[in-house]
């Protein structure tokens, strides 16, 4: 696929995209204003959501972009959001539930008593309702991003417009935790990574976060748990890992996760983008293919495809989304 025919393909992609959530204003904003809002949740939880506004083209009411992430959402200064407000959408920008600034405990994308689902929803219908929106809500996102996007749209929010994502599993069991059979290890490192893998130490004097503590704070914990006979794998490692290892077979656990299995329930249009050198192009097909076929008309209607030659989490395909289609729309 040459340069000028991924090109068109991402300017076509936006243009439809726009087309659903409606044109933007034309001209660049004058400028953007931003703020953190606590958004609620159902259970009372709350959600720190930075808002980007578009500044000099008037009081609205403009489209919504959304990005739910456990990457830390940005303190508004994230590049992608405001390129978006500059053109004319409000961008939204959210940390995870038990992320960074947000309230509440982290489990990642398991509807584990909470999760994607309701926390996805609620926040799309929050954004929906405001003053500034036109009541069209579009999610962005690649990886995690993009699979925390797939587990909300078969509740089928009201005001969820359409959906552009990126590079990830439609099973995640079958091909990101388990493939062939064998743990990927890569699900244990990112974990370590985020900080997730660990339970925290809560022995831990004030001012230290994480697995860091005084000198002492590993024999007092090692005390602790010999004195009340906690095992060890209950008392240090995090209730995720746990779940992890202990679960190597397919059952509810990971059907939780299993967008294939609710390919009927979706009815959005979705633009899949994925990429040659990934761990998931078949799954990105497999995933477009499926709810084009299984999916409700709205849904059936406005699939759209696209694979391109890079690597996971890299093609820089969102931010060239927005670059390429913003003159077009």
């Amino acid at each position: 696929m040459s340069t000028r025919t991924i090109r068109m393909s991402v300017i076509l992609m936006v243009a439809t995209t726009a087309l659903i959530l409606g044109s933007p204003r034309s001209g660049l904003a004058q400028g953007v204003d931003c703020q953190e809002v606590m958004v609620t949740m159902r259970d009372g939880v709350q959600l720190a959501t930075d808002v980007y506004m578009p500044v000099g083209q008037g009081p609205g009411p403009f489209p919504v972009v959304l990005e739910r992430t456990p990457y830390n959402k940005g303190g508004c200064e994230n590049d992608l959001a405001l390129y978006y407000a500059k053109r004319g959408y409000v961008s939204l920008r959210q940390d995870e539930r038990g992320k960074f600034q947000s309230e509440g405990r982290y489990y990642y994308l398991v509807d584990n008593g909470w999760g994607e689902r309701r926390d996805g929803y609620d926040t799309i219908e929050w954004a929906g309702t405001q003053p500034w929106s036109n009541g069209k809500v579009g999610t962005i996102g690649g990886s995690f991003t993009c699979l925390n996007q797939y587990l909300t749209a078969p509740t089928r929010p009201p005001h969820l417009a359409a959906m552009v994502c990126s590079q990830t599993a439609s099973n995640p069991y079958r091909e990101l935790f388990y493939t062939g059979g064998a743990i990927h290890l890569i699900m244990p490192t990112w974990l370590l990574t985020q900080q997730e893998m660990a339970r925290p130490f809560r022995l831990n004097p004030p001012g230290w976060q994480g697995y860091v503590g005084a000198p002492d704070a590993w024999t007092e914990w090692y005390a602790t748990k010999q004195q009340n006979r906690v095992p060890f794998a209950e008392s240090m490692l995090s209730e995720m890992i746990r779940d992890l290892v202990g679960n190597p077979y397919y059952n509810d656990y990971w059907r939780q996760l299993a967008v294939d299995e609710h390919w009927n329930e979706i009815d959005v249009p979705i633009y899949h983008i994925g990429s040659w050198y990934d761990r998931y192009p078949e799954a990105q097909v497999k995933q477009y293919n499926g709810i084009r076929e299984h999916g409700g008309p709205r849904a059936q209607q406005g699939q759209k495809l696209l694979l391109g030659p890079w690597l996971h989490g890299r093609g820089e395909v969102m931010p060239r989304v927005i670059s390429a289609g913003s003159t077009t729309t």
